[in-house]
């Protein structure tokens, strides 16, 4: 009995090789996880004999924003990718549906 979904190997084949990013093939695939993104990566390049790179691999996956019933978290590495370091401080706005936050 196999366990969880298939991925279409074929699609990862061609998209890696149109050198498409992590982001872009685990959207198109529906793929979960980067080991499972790696282990596919790992199948090409036995299947081919070539080494394989896809870009943004090595960057962390992780969820934007986590919504608990004391506020919402957003992790460090999105937060760290634009700039933003421990210890700075934002002044908050709404504007219509979205939250702004400002550097103070």
């Amino acid at each position: 009995m196999t366990r969880g979904k298939r991925i279409d190997f074929e699609a990862f084949c061609s998209m890696v090789k149109e050198k498409k990013t992590a982001e872009e093939i685990t959207k198109a695939l529906s793929i979960k996880s980067s080991a499972t993104l790696k282990n596919l990566q790992r199948r090409m390049m036995i299947k081919t004999g070539k080494v394989w790179s896809i870009s943004g691999l090595d960057r962390r996956m992780v969820r934007q924003i986590k919504v608990r019933k004391n506020g919402m978290l957003i992790g460090m590495t999105p937060l760290t990718n634009h700039g933003i370091n421990i210890g700075d401080v934002f002044d908050i706005t709404w504007d219509g549906d979205n939250i702004i936050l400002s550097r103070s």
